[in-house]
């Protein structure tokens, strides 16, 4: 590890020379840059949890985030299995629990003694996470995240589910903290216990009835960190909203206050009676048109 190397080149300083001093007090600079930082996850719990309660939500996090993994790694898969090899590549090391709070961190990337220059990349285990946390929602009053549950893909249905079924027989609530890099702001989502005991009603069992649509209209607005979309549709004037992936941020960020003629997925739950649940909607894609607002 770098810190090692600095820390025997330190060993190495003798005297207390102008030199020597400079010497050491560059390498103490250079040896903090890479100290451990604090647990970048934070879960706040709100109420006591159980040990055993406490090991399934720990489990059911760490579940999430491969499922998050796998959606990135696999846009085209649906499938909700998770292989081996997606786990190894996604740990979550838990730091410490405290009080009501658990503290995850991720793995430390390999950077060579030779690139001390090297920007930090991020690892697929934290990009995960970031995922995840965009899926649910911001905080106790945001309902567009749940609405938009049902079409997003199918790894991301399953890990809310997951996180929401540990906590499912108490009356805690979820804050997750996922700290930023320096000068940026740490992402935050939350799961309280109304929102939990939802989350089985929004995804019940129930077959999904997927049908593609497409929508002329002005794109309106987004949520860039839930993934949400805002279409006002010229002929009736109702406001579709929905799912967006990574990738389309830009793509809906450059066409916002423009006409458009978007491709969405209508997602609808059918239940055993045959009643219909609220349908949601996910972008597929979007195809500019002539006509723009005017300034």
């Amino acid at each position: 590890m770098i810190r090692d190397d600095i820390d025997r080149a330190l060993g190495k300083i003798e005297g207390d020379s102008r030199l020597a001093m400079v010497r050491r007090t560059g390498l103490m600079v250079l040896r903090e840059r890479f100290a451990p930082s604090a647990p970048p996850l934070r879960v706040q719990i709100s109420e006591d949890l159980t040990v055993s309660s406490l090991a399934h939500l720990t489990h059911a996090i760490q579940k999430a985030t491969s499922l998050s993994a796998k959606a990135l790694l696999d846009p085209q898969s649906d499938s909700i299995v998770v292989g081996k090899h997606i786990r190894e590549m996604t740990p979550l090391v838990p730091r410490l629990q405290t009080g009501h709070m658990l503290l995850f961190g991720f793995p430390e990337p390999e950077i060579s003694a030779d690139h001390l220059d090297l920007q930090r990349s991020e690892h697929l285990a934290e990009r995960a996470v970031r995922e995840f946390l965009a899926v649910l929602p911001r905080d106790a009053g945001d309902t567009d995240a749940l609405e938009a549950l049902p079409a997003r893909r199918s790894q991301f249905r399953a890990a809310v589910s997951a996180v929401a079924r540990a906590v499912a027989d108490t009356e805690s609530s979820l804050t997750f903290t996922l700290r930023g890099e320096p000068g940026q702001e740490a992402e935050e989502a939350v799961l309280t216990s109304d929102q939990t005991r939802r989350v089985p009603e929004v995804l019940k069992d129930s077959r999904l009835d997927s049908t593609p649509l497409t929508v002329e209209g002005l794109m309106d607005g987004m949520r860039t960190q839930r993934r949400v979309f805002f279409i006002l549709e010229n002929e009736t004037g109702k406001e579709y909203k929905g799912a967006i992936e990574e990738h389309q941020l830009e793509e809906v960020r450059d066409a916002i206050n423009t006409q458009v003629r978007a491709r969405l997925i209508r997602a609808v739950q059918v239940r055993a009676d045959g009643s219909q649940g609220r349908p949601s909607y996910r972008l597929i894609g979007l195809d500019p048109r002539p006509e723009t607002l005017a300034d």
